[in-house]
């Protein structure tokens, strides 16, 4: 069940732009929690992401990484979307819809 407003309302965000890429979409909310979670917060992404921060910032122009600052969400927010985005990643990898 999902916790909070605030995460149904990034879910639905997510869902929104799930239109014909589902792997580029993951990849991208992916890439921009790890980037905010990193240079907005004082958390980090999971381990499991292998993530490596780039050596210029986050990529503050993307969509999704400028939605997360506009709505100011904190690290606890961003919990479950984190363990939502982890799983689907896994499927998409189990039904080779990655590239």
């Amino acid at each position: 069940m999902i916790k909070t407003q605030r995460t149904k309302d990034l879910l639905q965000e997510i869902r929104m732009s799930d239109m014909y890429d589902g792997y580029g979409v993951c990849m991208a909310w992916m890439f921009s929690i790890s980037d905010y979670l990193t240079f907005n917060t004082d958390s980090h992404p999971p381990a499991e992401w292998e993530y490596r921060p780039a050596m210029v910032g986050a990529d503050t122009d993307s969509f999704e990484y400028q939605a997360l600052v506009e709505l100011n969400y904190s690290a606890e927010d961003l919990e479950q979307i984190i363990v939502i985005l982890s799983r689907w990643y896994d499927l998409l990898i189990a039904a080779n819809k990655n590239y």
